[in-house]
């Protein structure tokens, strides 16, 4: 092989492709492990299978949790797959990691069909932008930074409906979601709907995360909630709801942006076992036929 740049070429080659938030985090990921790698006096495409394993033995000896090392794994293996496939390593030490198995199911707190209608009627008597964001996030099924990302360009009319493109959208080049009427009727109360910029925004000031964090605990304290919202768990909402209200397991995944039935499973499975759980209606069944 020819010789190693330094690393910081690699790394920035990696990251060039990711923006935003994503960016951010990948690139913090990568720079302790090239910092590891540092200490232990090797370039970071020097790298091994059993290094990844044991730098994930102690982190947990430290007290990271598992959710954590997949997230900063996730990254770490990204790179080295990028690595391998550009020829810059002779082997791609990711395939043999084991990773820190994942939960069969999310341990996020359920929305319930009536809590989540009251925290939409909130964010509507709250601020325009809010509750544009509060239909995004539940009614569509919009990840936090798909939803921030969304501008009014982006807004296409289709015989009669309106389309939401997402240039973006996470495992696709792109993306389009149909919008619900409550959805097309908050964005046409926007104060702003004629003019380009963020969709989601106060006046014209995008919302960051944090504010909008800060926005929907003051919905869910309006809305009555004894839980403060946040975009994830809505978004786990519109999977669960929606597989209530009858809809089709594959257009749950289409609309979601999931690339497999596991994913949905995962936030749907903790909610399953309660509102569909068979034992109800089994005994009710066994009762209403006793004497047959």
């Amino acid at each position: 092989m020819a010789a190693l740049k330094p690393a910081e070429h690699y790394l920035d080659a990696w990251l060039a492709v990711y923006t935003g938030s994503t960016l951010r985090a990948y690139r913090s990921y990568l720079r302790a492990w090239q910092a590891r790698c540092y200490l232990a006096g090797i370039h970071i495409l020097e790298a091994t299978t059993e290094m990844l394993e044991e730098w994930i033995r102690s982190e947990r000896a430290r007290g990271m949790r598992d959710a954590g090392i997949r997230a900063s794994l996730g990254a770490i293996l990204r790179f080295y797959r990028w690595a391998y496939a550009r020829g810059h390593i002779p082997v791609d030490i990711a395939q043999g990691v084991r990773r820190p198995p994942r939960p069969g199911r999310s341990a996020q707190a359920r929305i319930p069909r009536t809590s989540a209608a009251c925290f939409l009627d909130a964010a509507r008597d709250f601020h325009p932008g809010i509750h544009v964001a509060a239909c995004l996030h539940l009614l569509n099924g919009l990840r936090l930074a798909e939803s921030l990302r969304a501008r009014t360009e982006h807004l296409l009319p289709d015989d009669g409906a309106l389309l939401l493109t997402l240039p973006l959208r996470k495992k696709r080049h792109s993306g389009r979601v149909s919008l619900p009427a409550r959805t097309r009727e908050a964005i046409d109360a926007l104060p702003w709907r004629g003019s380009p910029g963020p969709i989601i925004r106060y006046g014209s000031t995008p919302i960051p995360a944090d504010r909008l964090y800060t926005a929907y605990d003051k919905v869910s304290d309006a809305a009555g909630l004894d839980i403060n919202i946040r975009p994830h768990m809505l978004r786990a909402a519109f999977i669960t709801l929606s597989l209530d209200a009858g809809v089709p397991i594959r257009d749950v995944m289409y609309s979601a942006g999931v690339a497999s039935f596991d994913q949905v499973s995962y936030y749907d499975r903790a909610y399953g076992e309660i509102a569909r759980n068979a034992s109800i209606p089994l005994a009710a069944w066994l009762e209403a036929h006793r004497d047959r």
